[in-house]
């Protein structure tokens, strides 16, 4: 926009003859305004023109299942084509996993603030958008309180927000609608060390907060609760083993 200015400015300064250069000079730009004004080649992929981007903003990936398009190719309008993913919450178990590890609606290297529902309690819960009292209450019921919050122990099932369709605790629609704020997995961890010998004597036990979406892991919070105790009943503390 300031080069345009500038050529305003050129062609309003001189006298008669250089009018002349004036007027060449508005030829000019009349040609190249011609030319800016024409549309670059569309781009086509598969017959379909993709230069102007999708028409269709995907809030979530589950509006991918059971999805019907009617694409337009070659310039002309085609009959509904369905998801190779139907809606059925066997198709989603199969595979939900498969669709989340692959894709993205998002640039950012990771999400934040989204609730891990396998761990969440009620309280968190319940401030979730469009979460019902109920729901929430299926959704501690069916926690499973031994597996902790590793990723690696978890069944495949968990490892996706799905199951709360595949275990039949919400349908689909639910599902997208709660998605943006909900979670499986995470990288954020929380917990407690104790050392301590299985016959008495010294203990220590520390309680830290580690982020794992750095590369490394970081430390972003740790106390010392040494002074508190064991904390934990022995049924609860791995057992010593004796070094080799």
């Amino acid at each position: 926009m300031m080069g345009g200015g500038q050529s305003g400015s050129g062609m309003g300064s001189g006298g008669g003859p250089k009018s002349s250069g004036g007027q060449n000079s508005s030829s000019g730009q009349g040609t190249k305004a011609s030319g800016a004004g024409s549309a670059p080649p569309p781009t086509i992929v598969a017959g379909i023109d993709i230069s102007k981007g999708g028409s269709t903003q995907i809030k979530s990936l589950y509006e991918l299942f059971g999805a019907n398009v009617s694409p337009t190719v070659n310039g002309a309008t085609q009959p509904k084509k369905a998801s190779p993913w139907s809606d059925k919450p066997s198709d989603l178990q199969a595979n939900a996993l498969k669709v989340m590890d692959a894709l993205t609606l998002t640039d950012a290297s990771y999400v934040d603030g989204r609730v891990n529902i396998n761990l969440a309690p009620r309280e968190v819960l319940l401030n979730i958008p469009n979460m019902t009292p109920e729901l929430a209450d299926s959704i501690v019921g069916s926690q499973d309180k031994s597996s902790g919050s590793s990723s690696s122990s978890q069944s495949n099932d968990r490892l996706t927000t799905a199951w709360l369709v595949i275990q039949s605790l919400t349908d689909l629609p639910t599902l997208k609608q709660l998605d943006p704020y909900i979670t499986a997995r995470g990288d954020v961890f929380h917990l407690q060390s104790v050392g301590y010998f299985d016959g008495g004597g010294p203990m220590a036990r520390i309680e830290a907060v580690i982020d794992a979406t750095q590369i490394p892991p970081q430390v972003v919070f740790m106390r010392d609760l040494t002074d508190l105790g064991r904390g934990f009943p022995n049924n609860l503390l791995p057992i010593p083993q004796p070094a080799k």
